[in-house]
């Protein structure tokens, strides 16, 4: 018997590093943008209420840290809302926030940003964001204008670039559609199904419970998995690509508005940060199309005439292996 020539064998080792690396990142965690949010109001007197809310699986693994002159008072209270922890407490402190550094400390790297909010008592907000690597933030003197668009964008782009689940929807769309116009199109309607629902479900206009609108984002990435699975077959996806798109993205928009919910949006600006964060998401997905793009071009350019090309219907299954994971993970109790 032949042995298999040089190109299939590499073909077949490529199709492995990619089952194996979507199932690594897969089952690690399907949705890792967990953000904790600080919120520090303040009152009369340098008076001041301190609102925590933080993934509760690392409610132990960060801290606040106060500024300086600040005490905390005894009525400390805790509650468990849905996956977050939650703390309120009030402290009294020497002089006003403003011109204090004020953050977080990590016991351990752990991937959570910490959205800091600050209320001055004259009604001016401020807001940044605190990482392992920058847990701690100097309270400015004078609000720069603009300041909260750029961190509400900052984690638009964070929550699209670490949620797997939508990233795995989208790459199925790139599977299934040729065409750079075809794809425009397609990746259109997904992006104006989302930003409807994101601000639907991020002010509260929308409410739907949170766990099984996950199991159905990862229902979708199924729906789209047995497509690619089934190869060139006409379908409704594969001849009206967009409207499927768009369809689903109403889904994924609910995931995105409700991200943003817990994360909360400012009092003064709201509209802004809103525009900021799904601003965010478009860009993260263009940037994941574009790499996808990319990546696709230089293998197709440096592939022999000889050379055996990997059957995109194979890729279904990591995918489909996957959501289907990831469905039965978010509707257990």
């Amino acid at each position: 018997m032949n042995s298999p020539r040089p190109e299939r064998r590499l073909a077949r080792k490529l199709v492995c590093v990619v089952w194996f690396s979507l199932l690594a990142a897969g089952f690690a965690e399907a949705h890792e943008f967990e953000p904790a949010v600080l919120t520090v109001t303040e009152g009369p007197d340098n008076d001041m209420d301190v609102v925590w809310k933080v993934p509760a699986r690392h409610a132990e693994l960060v801290d606040v840290v106060l500024p300086e002159g600040c005490v905390a008072g005894d009525d400390v209270r805790q509650q468990l809302s849905g996956t977050m922890m939650l703390h309120r407490w009030s402290i009294r402190c020497s002089a006003s926030i403003a011109s204090s550094d004020i953050g977080v400390s990590f016991r351990r790297r752990i991937p959570v940003d910490v959205l800091l909010q600050v209320r001055f008592a004259d009604g001016r907000h401020w807001s940044t964001v605190l990482t392992s690597l920058e847990p701690t933030a100097t309270v400015p003197a004078t609000v720069i204008e603009g300041h909260a668009f750029s961190q509400y964008f900052r984690l638009g782009i964070e929550h699209i670039l670490l949620g797997w689940d939508h990233l795995l929807f989208v790459l199925g769309l790139l599977l299934l559609i040729s065409g750079l116009p075809r794809l425009f199109v397609t990746i259109t309607g997904f992006s104006i199904g989302h930003s409807i629902t994101l601000g639907l479900a991020a002010l509260s206009w929308l409410k739907v419970p949170v766990r099984p609108v996950e199991a159905c984002i990862a229902l979708s990435v199924v729906l789209l998995a047995r497509e690619v699975i089934q190869g060139d077959r006409q379908s409704i996806t594969r001849c009206y690509p967009w409207f499927v798109a768009g369809g689903f993205g109403l889904l994924h928009g609910m995931g995105f508005g409700s991200a943003l919910l817990e994360i909360g949006l400012p009092e003064q600006g709201l509209w802004r940060a809103l525009l900021a964060f799904n601003i965010g998401v478009e860009v993260g997905q263009l940037v994941f199309v574009a790499v996808v793009l990319l990546a696709t071009h230089l293998v197709r350019a440096n592939r022999r005439p000889s050379n055996i090309a990997v059957r995109t219907e194979w890729l279904g299954y990591p995918m489909g292996i996957i959501a289907t994971f990831w469905v039965f993970e978010r509707l257990m109790p």
